[in-house]
């Protein structure tokens, strides 16, 4: 008797129970029970699960994965009145030999294409991360490379400001004790004569005002040798929000001009010449007034500052310190004259001689504190100075 032939899957009918052959493309494997469960693809019928006992779906999918083109031979089962989700259809293939692979899958799958895709997406977003990281940090570190830069000008600026402030305390040294004592002769000598009573009025007019004269040369000298920052200051405690509240309301700024005071209830004193530092706020407000020839404000505030280390930008030691800050509502310094604000008689006014900012950073100077001018054109004029608390 001949065997019986195998039914093709093309055939409109697989009987219960036949032996037969399908052609199909693989659409998942997975595991069920102590089987394989292949569901193949045989458009235009619906789906066919292939069942293959003993066997891994990691073999299957070595020998047809996914989207291989197979032949599987096996008995046709169906089930009559199947549970949902149950197939109709099963085709049981006893072992390997029976599924045969016609064609591999092409490798660009659509999953493939998806997953690379999505692997590019990755890489992409990862070197856009990476670049915009890689910005922020040279954005940062050209920003740390500026400040230094700004840092190390700052700090050439104030050595050569220094050094050129040393020269002329060392020259002020040296002449102005000769200086003194020549102009303090003269003035005896001036005095001598004038107690003479043959003089006419004319003579004593005349000596009069050359008396006077020597009293201004003797007030010059005195403000030559305050440049010299070896130390004639002669410190002592000073109540400085007191003092300095007196010494500004003293000061005659006109009607036009208006104080505006922010100073704390409580400002500790500090160590300082009280001469010296009436020369630094006269110098300093005599600057304000000349700014503001039509009138304005001038801002004067107290605050507390404390510097924990070194201060490489303002050579500040650490402490605490008083900071003055005097700002007036003036035209403004124009950017160019910053740099050279302390140098002695530099001045753009043709009436000024150019001494009190020299003095008064000489001075600051002494007293182990700093003094700086901050300033837009047209947007007026801050000068901060910082003083060391007096240490009981």
């Amino acid at each position: 008797m001949p065997e019986p032939k195998p039914s093709s899957a093309r055939e409109p009918i697989l009987a219960h129970g036949a032996i037969a052959t399908i052609e199909g493309t693989v659409n998942e494997i997975t595991g069920w029970s102590d089987k394989v469960r292949v569901i193949l693809s045989v458009p235009p019928q619906p789906p066919v699960v292939v069942e293959i006992p003993d066997i891994t779906p990691a073999e299957i999918r070595l020998r047809a994965p996914e989207g291989a083109l197979v032949e599987v031979t096996g008995l046709v089962l169906r089930t009559a009145n199947a549970a949902p989700g149950e197939p109709e259809l099963r085709l049981l293939v006893p072992d390997l030999k029976g599924l045969q692979t016609l064609e591999f899958p092409s490798w660009w799958t659509r999953d493939r294409l998806i997953g690379l895709g999505l692997v590019a997406l990755f890489l992409v977003v990862l070197v856009l991360v990476w670049a915009t990281s890689l910005r922020r940090v040279v954005r940062k570190q050209t920003t740390q490379i500026n400040e230094q830069n700004s840092r190390a000008r700052a700090l050439q600026q104030e050595l050569e400001r220094t050094q050129r402030m040393e020269s002329l305390g060392s020259m002020a040294d040296g002449i102005t004790q000769d200086f003194e004592q020549l102009l303090q002769r003269t003035h005896t000598q001036v005095g001598e004569v004038l107690n003479q009573e043959r003089l006419s009025r004319e003579a004593r007019n005349r000596l009069d005002q050359a008396q006077a004269s020597v009293l201004r040369a003797q007030d010059l000298t005195r403000r030559l040798a305050s440049f010299s920052l070896s130390g004639k200051s002669v410190l002592s405690p000073l109540d400085w929000a007191d003092f300095l509240r007196k010494e500004a309301e003293l000061f005659e700024v006109g009607p036009l001009i208006k104080r505006v005071w922010n100073i704390p209830l409580a400002v500790p004193a500090i160590e300082a010449d009280a001469a010296q530092m009436q020369q630094v706020i006269h110098a300093i407000l005599r600057n304000a007034m000349q700014a503001m020839p039509n009138g304005g404000t001038v801002k004067i505030g107290l605050t507390m500052e404390k510097v924990e280390s070194g201060d490489l930008i303002r050579l500040l030691s650490p402490g605490a310190y008083v900071r003055t800050t005097i700002r007036d509502a003036g035209s403004g310094i124009a950017a160019a004259d910053m740099s050279r604000l302390f140098d002695p008689y530099f001045s753009r006014r043709p009436e000024a001689k150019g001494l009190g900012l020299a003095l008064a950073y000489a001075v600051i100077r002494q007293h182990r504190g700093r003094i700086e001018i901050d300033s837009t054109e047209g947007s007026g004029t801050t000068v901060s100075i910082w003083l060391p608390v007096h240490r009981a």
